[in-house]
């Protein structure tokens, strides 16, 4: 969702059966509007793709295009213009539109558009969070209650049209649920997450994009809501990131419940989602909204499948045999997905031993890149 040239060369050493891997499907670098001089800098610290107009879309389009890239990844920062120019393009080019909802639309505009995906709950959430006055006037029960509401009422209405568009939603609802314990909770919750298996290069992060980090002292969270908060603005703030988090969950309820295509992510590698380990706390989450464990499976399975167009997702004749092997079965308890015994994957049969091999292979390598010390968070 963020792509790179490494990420293509990765994808045909997989192909070629050079490198142990997944299937990749990979979006463009983010793509967004920026003036000169705060566009280099964006460009040069964090890689995203500057697209002020028609001419700079045309040319990130072609050059997407050319390299093998399945879609372009729209940002929050991208202007109304070129929105309309990348929507108008990159399907021409054979390429998805999808990501975020930039804060210069109103969700109207994405239900006439081209776009396919939506990468977070959230995204269907801001222009409400707007009209109520963001954070401010959400401090109490009733400004909660309120914003609750609304958020409700406005996806009553646009649920049916994202169904009828086709425009897939991924969810990161653990992620949203997380962001109250990360400002007052972090030590524990850094203990709960399996932090052993997260990059350091991450959960150290300290330079080039700002609050990327992870640990109390970089968490981007933390950091830039958290700190020095008196018991009154402490209480405010709980206010607000617990209403944001259950208005996740009504958006994520709502779309089920009107067919819109749902699809499990986590964000991974955002504090604090581990990658590959995050993705059980979400299904668990989303469970715990009302969505079946058949639901939930799907939503990890047979719906990405059916969305990238691939014969994979589902265990049918003529698909390719992507499979997780589990002890215990999931429709009966949605958390034995971490019961996993062998994982076939590009024709190679993965044991539960190779598995922890892996497993250990990675953390070895986290422990010796690390600078800070963990140890508080995982013994």
């Amino acid at each position: 969702m963020d792509g790179r040239d490494t990420h293509l060369r990765w994808r045909e050493e997989v192909a070629a059966g050079l490198r142990a891997g997944p299937d990749m499907y990979l979006a463009s670098p983010r793509t967004g509007s920026f003036d000169r001089l705060e566009g280099w800098f964006i460009h040069w610290t964090q890689g995203m793709r500057v697209i002020n107009d028609r001419e700079d879309a045309q040319e990130l389009v072609d050059e997407m295009a050319a390299k093998g890239y399945d879609g372009i990844k729209i940002y929050s920062q991208l202007s109304k213009e070129a929105y309309a120019a990348i929507n108008e393009l990159a399907p021409a080019a054979g390429l998805d539109v999808l990501g975020h909802i930039p804060f210069t639309l109103e969700l109207e505009t994405l239900l006439q558009s081209n776009q396919r995906e939506v990468a977070h709950l959230e995204e269907l959430m801001r222009p409400t969070l707007t009209a109520v006055g963001g954070p401010a006037g959400i401090k109490d029960q009733a400004g909660a209650d309120a914003f609750l509401s609304l958020v409700e009422e406005r996806l009553e209405e646009a649920a049916p049209r994202l169904a009828e568009r086709g425009i897939a939603v991924t969810t990161t609802l653990w992620l949203m649920e997380s962001f109250v314990r990360q400002l007052f909770d972090l030590e524990q919750l850094l203990g709960e997450v399996e932090l052993a298996y997260e990059n350091p290069g991450f959960s150290e992060w300290q330079e080039q994009i700002p609050g990327l980090g992870w640990l109390p002292k970089v968490n981007r969270y933390k950091n830039r809501f958290g700190l020095n908060k008196t018991p009154q603005e402490q209480a405010e703030l709980t206010y607000f990131w617990t209403a944001y988090a259950d208005g996740c969950r009504t958006i994520l309820s709502t779309l089920h419940a009107n067919g819109v295509s749902i699809l499990a992510g986590t964000d991974a590698n955002v504090p604090v989602a581990v990658p590959g380990f995050s993705l059980h706390d979400e299904l668990r989450s989303m469970h715990r909204v009302g969505m079946t464990p058949r639901a939930v499976l799907q939503s990890a399975t047979r719906l990405p499948g059916e969305w990238l167009g691939r014969r994979t997702g589902s265990l049918r004749e003529g698909y390719k045999a992507n499979v997780v092997v589990l002890a215990e079965n999931p429709l009966l308890d949605i958390n034995h997905t971490r019961g996993i015994q062998a994982v076939i994957a590009n024709g190679r049969y993965f044991d539960r031993a190779t598995l922890d091999e892996m497993l250990r292979a990675v953390k070895a390598a986290n422990d010796a890149s690390r600078t800070i010390d963990i140890k508080p968070y995982v013994e």
